[in-house]
């Protein structure tokens, strides 16, 4: 099936940079949307923004909320 949207686990931000770093520049160059997810730390966020990652998500950003509880948020 085709898609746009590729989301890395976390596993691969504790691993090597330089693997994570190739794959980020070859989904890139795939044109897919990059999401990287199980960011805990403002360092983590830093390295990967630095990285040209479209989304990140995580216990940094917010915890698991309701639905309710996100529209409360966004407000």
């Amino acid at each position: 099936l085709p898609f746009t949207m590729v989301k890395i686990d976390r596993g691969l931000i504790h691993g090597s940079k330089i693997v994570l770093e190739d794959l980020l520049r070859m989904f890139k160059r795939l044109g897919l949307i990059t999401v990287i997810e199980g960011i805990e730390t403002a360092e983590q966020s830093l390295l990967l923004q630095s990285m040209d990652v479209d989304y990140i998500q995580g216990f940094y950003y917010a915890l698991p909320m309701s639905e309710n509880e996100f529209i409360q948020a966004m407000k």
